[in-house]
């Protein structure tokens, strides 16, 4: 996600559906900031995040089942800055929130 680019203003719309929270926190922001750029004014952005505040996280073997003896090679990393401060960047980047 972080090595897209595109000229300001030539999307309609992005949708980024159990994605962004696989990004640091930090990067949240700057992706966030950036598709406000791509997305034309009055634009759709339709994303979701987590409901609770999560610095970083890796799970091991979250799509495995556990099997004794053996160990998860299967990484997932997680991040989310919480509703509010979500809903701030959302805002931040230029977007409405529509409920």
């Amino acid at each position: 996600m972080m090595d897209l680019t595109f000229s300001d203003g030539v999307l309609d719309a992005v949708v980024g559906l159990y994605s962004i929270i696989h990004l640091p926190r930090e990067e949240q922001r700057e992706l966030l900031r950036r598709i406000g750029r791509w997305v034309r004014g009055g634009g759709w952005l339709l994303v979701n995040f987590a409901g609770k505040e999560i610095e970083g996280s890796v799970q091991m073997g979250w799509l495995e089942e556990e099997q004794e003896g053996k160990e998860s090679q299967n990484a997932m990393y997680w991040s989310s800055w919480g509703p509010a401060e979500s809903r701030r960047l959302v805002q931040e980047a230029g977007f409405r929130i529509k409920v």
